[in-house]
């Protein structure tokens, strides 16, 4: 597993006279780096640099040092110069051990900057470092590749370019299985039945999605078994394996209840509510929708409960109550303009337009299609765009 450990390394290699440091810079360094693992431990990145910076000007023969410096300047997020500096100091250290674990820390560079610009949405920006570190690590540390594949195949599927992600993730799972990392390959079935499922391979998807199950049960990981089962379920629900959704979402539910769950648990009730509103039970869907809201509220997920008070206002839509599902929706807005949910707020904004249509309040249905409208145009949409022109 890829890690940011400081090195407190008291020896250095020995190297010709000329080039050899004195007894006094060799101990004011060996305290400059005690310093920086002090500082550094205690996440103080920027008191760490310096004194790591220091150490390895003193004594420049100790590769610990170099290690030290550029696992503190991963910690403050300077990536281009510790990459720059790891690719300057290799040639210095030219012991095969010295080498790899030189190399090792270059590829967690580059692994690490390219975390740090996907939790920017960045996720062009991004492939070339995960693709750097996995030529590292195919040739000195072949375990660790699967991190890498895993993480081109989940930018991948951020790009929503599930074929690409599909490749990598294959890849992930030949690594992991030859190392034997169960949990990880678990993480990285349900990655890949994820893009599966955006593609409608539902038949693979599902077989994925199983597959980790059986991981997660083993392990075990009930509350990771639990996520599988309703993943199981929601592929039964879009394909109208409607009894096989309830079924699997409820066992989902269960273990979520044991394990106290309460977010786990709102989301497989919605789940579940959203089969029976499929299923034309609409009073039974309202019912379950009901049971989440307070939870959605004990965990403090607006946005979940924004969604679920959305889908009461859609299956009382559904029962032909559009004053009760205008009033529903009318709650849900607020909240997902609140927390900037455009594509929520684009939903609501077209179903509450549609019921207002049913009513023949054309005026508030023809403002808030445009609402929705613009609101697609921002977000770069096309394809909802043209379903909301329709409408207009």
């Amino acid at each position: 597993m890829k890690s940011l450990t400081v090195l407190l390394c008291l020896l250095c290699l020995i190297l010709p006279a000329s080039a050899e440091p004195t007894a006094d810079e060799k101990a004011r360094a060996v305290t400059l780096n005690q310093e920086g693992v002090t500082a550094y431990a205690a996440s103080h990145y920027a008191q760490a640099t310096p004194q790591f910076q220091e150490a390895a000007k003193l004594d420049p023969t100790v590769e610990a040092y170099v290690l030290n410096l550029a696992k503190s300047l991963q910690g403050e997020g300077r990536f281009a110069e510790g990459k720059m500096l790891l690719e300057t100091r290799l040639p210095d250290f030219p012991l095969p051990d010295d080498q790899k674990e030189l190399r090792i820390e270059l590829a967690d560079t580059q692994f690490f900057w390219g975390d740090s610009l996907l939790t920017r949405r960045d996720t062009e920006g991004a492939l070339p470092h995960f693709q750097a570190a996995l030529a590292i690590d195919r040739d000195v540390r072949p375990g660790d590749a699967a991190f890498d594949l895993n993480k081109l195949g989940y930018t991948y599927n951020e790009m929503s370019q599930f074929e690409s992600a599909i490749h990598y993730y294959e890849q992930a799972l030949v690594v992991l299985r030859e190392f034997k990392n169960p949990e990880i390959e678990a993480q990285a079935l349900t990655a890949k039945g994820l893009a599966c499922y955006h593609l409608s391979r539902y038949a693979e998807a599902f077989e994925l999605y199983e597959q980790a199950r059986v991981i997660w049960h083993n392990l075990p990981n009930p509350a990771s078994e639990a996520t599988s089962l309703s993943n199981l379920g929601s592929v039964c629900g879009d394909t109208s394996r409607y009894t096989e959704a309830i079924s699997y979402f409820k066992q989902a539910m269960a273990i979520q209840i044991q394990l106290k769950d309460r977010l786990g648990e709102a989301r497989t009730l919605n789940n579940v509510g959203s089969v029976y509103d499929h299923l034309s039970q609409p009073a039974t869907a309202i019912r379950l929708y009901q049971q989440a809201l307070p939870l959605w509220r004990k965990v403090k997920d607006r946005l979940g409960e924004a969604a679920t008070l959305g889908n009461i206002g859609l299956s009382y839509n559904h029962m032909g109550q559009y004053l009760r599902a205008i009033d529903f929706y009318q709650r849900a807005l607020p909240i997902q303009r609140e927390f900037k949910d455009k594509t929520g707020e684009s939903r609501t904004s077209i179903n509450l337009a549609t019921t207002w249509l049913r009513l023949k309040r054309y005026d508030r249905a023809i403002a808030l299609l445009e609402n929705a409208l613009a609101i697609e145009r921002e977000i770069g949409d096309p394809d909802a765009q043209a379903a909301t022109l329709n409408n207009l």
